[in-house]
């Protein structure tokens, strides 16, 4: 399924929400950009694993040129965005908050966003997908609804860090709303 994308512009940000080096949050990000190419959509992958060493220092710089281009790359370019958060101890990754805490406001208004949840346990991190919702509406960006919560996701993953068919079906589903929204 190829949408026609000629109409308007989209570029979809990929971002996985933890810096933790091989999440599944990563995978599972590799994966949705995986099926927003099959769909024929630009989009681009940004794991905040990939944040300066020095970010705590330089994350309210604007005078930090490194920092200022992963921003405009990854942020002020795209006008959708899909966020891959986990849950660690009943929300969400605090490397997450700061991120977006040290983003102009601005950046965020009136684009739109799809968060997809990644759980070791049965909820599909239920709670910090409703606590970066209220994140997101306070920034002025329009949230999609339909939430992918993943529970267990483990099972879903392969030895060779691949997402089986059935996570892939799912996240399809999910993604063709998203670029459809």
């Amino acid at each position: 399924m190829n949408f026609n994308v000629d109409k308007f512009f989209i570029m979809i940000t990929v971002i996985s929400g933890t810096n933790r080096i091989n999440s599944n949050s990563l995978i599972i990000s590799k994966a949705c950009c995986d099926e927003l190419n099959k769909l024929g959509v630009e989009s681009k992958l940004f794991c905040l694993s990939q944040l300066p060493h020095n970010f705590m220092k330089v994350m309210y710089s604007y005078k930090d040129n490194t920092y200022n281009n992963i921003i405009k790359k990854n942020i002020s370019t795209s006008n959708k965005y899909i966020f891959v958060i986990a849950e660690y101890n009943g929300s969400y990754p605090g490397i997450l908050k700061a991120f977006i805490d040290s983003i102009q406001a601005k950046e965020f208004e009136n684009k739109k966003a799809c968060i997809i949840g990644v759980s070791t346990g049965y909820a599909g991190a239920l709670r910090p997908l409703d606590h970066f919702t209220d994140v997101l509406h306070h920034l002025k960006t329009e949230v999609m609804s339909h939430k992918l919560k993943l529970s267990k996701v483990y099972n879903n993953i392969n030895a060779k860090k691949e997402v089986d068919d059935e996570l892939r079906a799912k996240l399809l589903y999910s993604i063709s709303k998203f670029v459809e929204y």
